[in-house]
């Protein structure tokens, strides 16, 4: 647990409004576990957006923030609607490994 407070800290130096955390209870017994959510849960008490990334499904269901559920890049549940919606996640936008030749262009 230390090292993901450690990690989180160095986050928080520049004073962040989004705090991205994938899988930081990963790993942890939970008793660490307790302590690394109750942080995340403090940071936003603060004003800081927290996104947190995890497939602990138990400590989901414990807490009362908004939660958004994916399965094969679609959202299965998202906690804020009422049914469930699903809905196909955006491609991610293309990368080129080299950039397009310029005579394309001329």
């Amino acid at each position: 647990g230390e090292q993901q407070r450690v990690a989180i800290a160095r986050a928080l130096i520049n004073d962040p409004f989004v705090l991205i955390a994938d899988e930081p209870t990963g790993n942890l017994d939970e008793r660490a576990t307790r302590s690394v959510f109750q942080l995340l849960r403090d940071i936003n008490s603060s004003g800081t957006a927290v996104i947190m990334a995890t497939h602990d499904l138990d400590l989901v269901r414990r807490s009362n923030y908004r939660t958004i559920e994916l399965n094969h890049g679609r959202v299965v549940f998202d906690s804020s609607e009422s049914p469930a919606s699903e809905r196909p996640i955006e491609e991610p936008w293309e990368v080129r490994e080299t950039p397009p030749d310029a005579t394309e262009h001329i």
